[in-house]
């Protein structure tokens, strides 16, 4: 099994970030096997008595992690689980 990579800038924070309605989601990105990746959105722990979010993840493969989260993210908000995301400018691919 591969380490988890917070971004695919190896473990740098801040590469996407997904919204649930208004609360805004980190988004991790792990290496499987190959070139299979996992793009979770984790939503932050709710408050005692509230409804707790479960993970999204999506699996897609590719070599260019930058391509695989935007592609996760646009699979997300047009099954209508996350409302909007956002990704650094720096990370973007073209």
């Amino acid at each position: 099994m591969f380490p988890a990579l917070n971004t695919p800038q190896q473990g740098k924070n801040g590469m996407a970030k997904a919204f649930i309605e208004d609360v805004e989601c980190a988004v991790t990105v792990d290496q499987d096997l190959g070139d299979s990746w996992a793009v979770t959105v984790v939503p932050p722990r709710a408050a005692k008595g509230a409804t707790q979010h479960a993970p999204l993840v999506v699996k897609l493969q590719g070599e260019s992690p930058e391509k695989i989260v935007k592609g996760a993210l646009e699979i997300l908000q047009q099954r209508g689980a996350i409302s909007r995301y956002e990704l650094d400018p720096v990370d973007q691919a073209p």
